[in-house]
């Protein structure tokens, strides 16, 4: 009974950590992703801009 408790409990934790672990990872690539694209958005619209100012 106790190695089956002992057990579970080391899953629970490998899979607590697993889960946080990738999470975070997608979150800063999402964020990343995210980053790069408004950049790329902005430009465009900096060049749309000043195409209309001139």
């Amino acid at each position: 009974m106790m190695l089956i408790t002992l057990l579970l409990f080391i899953a629970a934790v490998l899979y607590y950590t697993y889960y946080k672990y990738v999470t975070k990872a997608t979150e800063k690539l999402f964020s990343f992703i995210r980053a790069r694209h408004i950049k790329k958005l902005l430009k465009v619209l900096n060049k749309e801009v000043e195409q209309f100012m001139n």
